[in-house]
């Protein structure tokens, strides 16, 4: 018995897409493991279901839940590149599936840059086992199921077939109004099962590839579907297939002219009707290796097996816990005023770590419901409060900092949490930049973020091969770190995100700049001035966005982001790259109006300020 017992099936579609046949198969193969599965087109569907891990069958989705999360790389290699997006849905991802070899290498070489070993296992979505059973195979037709999402696909190819008295096509009805109405058949469930059934009662299926698959030696569910089925497969050549399948199936050389395709076609089907005795053999080896080496109930233990191998390298800690005291590292968290469930909720966060060599450093600028009942309901990690009463930001972050006493620390307010792998992996981050910094030694180490709202809310299509949804959860910061784009601000690091080397601190970090809001963007932009950052290529943090005595800075940050940037005024950031708050020039009153519009992009708030009813 497993020691997994909920996994979630995670894509962003409208249920009763191809994606919901693949996760009815998955529900099935898991269920005969005696494991809940379930499908998810959202993140809060996930964090409804508390998986033990996530299956991202679409490339749409990145990791946005702190369940470890697993790519099924179904797709040629162009289509991660399609967008920024999708490149970085895919380093998101904590392992990866796939069959094909092609995808394992370049798994293996986006990886190589971020400084991430991947874990990779042979899965794809296939469709679990059943029993073979024997189809008449004396009168047979030509099924095969298209929704042509990407246009007419092999266009003149089916527009021919389609005259042919044993073709059958099904699929989405204004995908084929290009074919002799007679040929096709209509829509059928997405159930898991039925289009095998279809197979099974057309004796032959028809399976061809778009020319990346094939490149990317990738198959595609038509082949699983028919082979499963004990049908007879009429392949289009792919290594893939080949490989897998040899002399099972029949195949067809879709470079040829159409002509020789479609005789080639002809042919198949005419020595199954002269032979159905040995074209039966042939369906039922198709359907042994099927069931053998690419069935669901041989593949998902691959996906266990991924999975104990992801958390027993979770459960390694880094270099740094081998030492029995030190380091530790130091949580600053201000606090005070907010409600005691959203500090019970950072405060959790922190002792859920799977490195827990910490202190959490209260800072209460006023009374906190709560705060002195933690040490005794968190004992694994060590409290200190201070209270620091009527203390603006700036005054309670300094507080914090100039009390710091261990090798690293961070800044957690009270209405943010961190996912269990947060401090592991930043740790694991100065570890391999070690020494490999082109801007020097690495003294900050941050993680990508998501956002949380109160209410879901239709997400703005961040390209155009996004995918709209309505969404509480939607990533907030995923980028390699740029020197000249921090420096301009178009590169935004939350303090939630980072773990910084406690020796940065020096009399300079100590001058309190007494500023209300933007201290934390000022801190990290002195600290840049001084040590090299180093992105971990994870997503282990979480700002939530709420209503409660949330911090102003959305509305009010400007000003003090001119003094933040004005104080730093003059120095270089590595590269060099200068720091000038005379791109805000306030004495400027049309450069400054018109540098607070770029400030307010920015920082994403042009939709919230409109909300709002702050901006048009």
């Amino acid at each position: 018995m497993s020691s997994v017992r909920r996994i979630a099936i995670q894509h962003p579609y409208a249920r009763n897409f191809a994606e919901t046949e693949s996760a009815m198969r998955i529900i099935t193969a898991a269920t005969r493991l005696g494991i809940e599965a379930r499908e998810c087109t959202s993140p809060d569907e996930v964090m409804a279901f508390q998986p033990d891990f996530v299956l991202a069958i679409s490339h749409q989705d990145a990791k946005l839940t702190p369940f470890p999360t697993y790519g099924v790389m179904t797709q040629p290699v162009n289509y991660y590149h399609m967008s920024k997006r999708l490149l970085h849905n895919t380093l998101t991802y904590d392992a990866y599936l796939t069959t094909s070899p092609v995808i394992e290498t370049w798994i293996k070489d986006i990886t190589f840059g971020a400084r991430k070993t991947p874990i990779i296992g042979f899965y794809a979505n296939t469709v679990p086992s059943y029993p073979f059973t024997p189809i008449d195979l004396t009168n047979p037709s030509l099924a095969y199921f298209g929704s042509n999402w990407d246009g007419s696909r092999f266009k003149d190819v089916f527009t021919a077939l389609a005259e042919r008295p044993d073709m059958r096509i099904f699929g989405r009805e204004e995908s084929w109004k290009h074919v002799n109405p007679t040929a096709y058949h209509g829509t059928v469930p997405f159930d898991g099962e039925s289009a095998l059934t279809v197979y099974r009662e057309a004796g032959v299926g028809l399976c061809l590839y778009l020319d990346e698959f094939s490149r990317d030696h990738l198959a595609n569910n038509r082949l699983f579907e028919i082979t499963a089925a004990g049908a007879v497969t009429i392949s289009g050549h792919n290594p893939f297939a080949e490989r897998i399948f040899g002399d099972s199936l029949l195949y067809v050389d879709m470079t040829a002219p159409l002509d020789t395709i479609l005789n080639q076609i002809d042919d198949h089907m005419q020595w199954v009707r002269g032979h159905p005795e040995r074209a039966a053999e042939m369906a039922q080896r198709a359907h042994t290796i099927f069931t053998e080496t690419l069935s669901l109930d041989a593949l998902l233990p691959n996906v266990l097996a991924v999975h104990r191998q992801v958390m027993e390298t979770r459960s390694t800690p880094p270099k740094a816990q081998i030492v029995a005291e030190e380091p530790k590292i130091t949580c600053i968290m201000r606090t005070g005023g907010r409600p005691a469930w959203m500090l019970e909720r950072a405060v959790s966060s922190v002792a859920r770590q799977s490195f827990n060599n910490v202190r959490i450093h209260y800072v209460a600028y006023r009374d906190q419901d709560g705060l002195d009942d933690m040490a005794a309901r968190y004992p694994n990690i060590e409290h200190i409060i201070d209270h620091v009463p009527g203390g603006n930001r700036s005054d309670t972050l300094w507080h914090g900092l100039s009390r710091v006493s261990s090798a690293y620390f961070t800044i957690l307010d009270d209405d943010d949490e961190i996912f269990p792998n947060h401090y592991a992996s930043l740790l694991s981050t100065f570890e391999k930049n070690s020494g490999h910094s082109a801007l020097g030694p690495v003294g900050v180490c941050y993680s990508g973020s998501i956002e949380v709202c109160d209410a879901a809310r239709e997400q703005e299509r961040a390209d155009s091969f996004d995918v709209p949804r309505v969404t509480r959860i939607r990533m907030e910061q995923y980028s390699a770190y740029d020197v000249h784009e921090f420096a301009a601000l178009r590169l935004s690091i939350g303090p939630y995100c980072c773990l910084i080397k406690s020796n940065m601190i020096d009399t300079e970090i100590l001058d309190n700049p007494g500023m209300s809001y933007s201290e934390d963007l000022y801190l990290l932009h002195l600290l840049a001035t001084k040590t090299a950052f180093a992105f971990s290529w994870d997503v282990s943090a979480v700002h939530h966005m709420h209503g409660f005595s949330q911090s102003g800075y959305l509305l009010n940050s400007y000003g003090d982001t001119v003094r933040a940037l004005r104080r730093l005024h003059g120095r270089n950031m590595p590269g060099p790259t200068p720091i000038s708050w005379q791109w805000c020039d306030p004495y400027d009153s049309s450069a400054a109006e018109e540098k607070k519009r770029e400030f307010i992009h920015n920082q994403r708030l042009v939709m919230f300020l409109r909300e709002k009813g702050f901006i048009a």
